[in-house]
């Protein structure tokens, strides 16, 4: 008895094929796109982009690029308040990837340091930054989180008259 009949051949064959087309590839080679091109382009370019894509392609940098491109985080990190719901949103979306928590996180480290939002003064979003580090599970990553948020809460004590902006 032959398992491979016709239809089962082509069953397989599309299958496969829709696999092969998938449709994420514009996506893909958007982002392909951006990571080719030198840092100092790519700054300049992810500004270009609605904050959800500049969220993914800081992301998409941070992990493909070699060494990464730790520049993204000041450029994402300028848009203070209007991005942090897309942060948030992201940080509460990641929940299997511990590196890509930490990145963010990082991200509210530079707004605070830039001054473009005062993290420290928004006590629901420390709280909210706070459980997502106690959720994480990879230890290193959770120790970078985890001291992005304490030079937060130290920066933050130095100037106590930051409110959120």
């Amino acid at each position: 008895m032959n398992p491979f009949t016709p239809l089962f051949t082509v069953q397989c064959s599309v299958a496969l094929l829709l696999v092969s087309l998938g449709g994420c590839q514009p996506e893909s080679e958007f982002g392909e796109e951006f990571i080719r091109q030198p840092l100092p382009e790519r700054h300049r370019l992810i500004l270009n982009y609605p904050l959800e894509q500049q969220v993914d392609l800081y992301l998409k940098a941070m992990h493909e690029i070699h060494p990464p491109d730790l520049g993204l985080a000041d450029v994402v990190a300028t848009h203070g308040a209007d991005i942090v719901p897309v942060l948030k949103a992201r940080l509460a979306g990641v929940e299997d990837w511990d590196y890509r928590k930490m990145k963010l996180i990082d991200v509210f480290l530079r707004m605070h340091e830039m001054g473009s939002y005062a993290v420290a003064a928004d006590r629901e979003l420390m709280h909210f930054l706070e459980q997502q580090v106690a959720g994480m599970e990879d230890p290193l990553w959770k120790k970078l989180a985890a001291e992005d948020i304490m030079r937060i809460k130290e920066e933050a004590e130095l100037r106590p008259d930051d409110a959120p902006r």
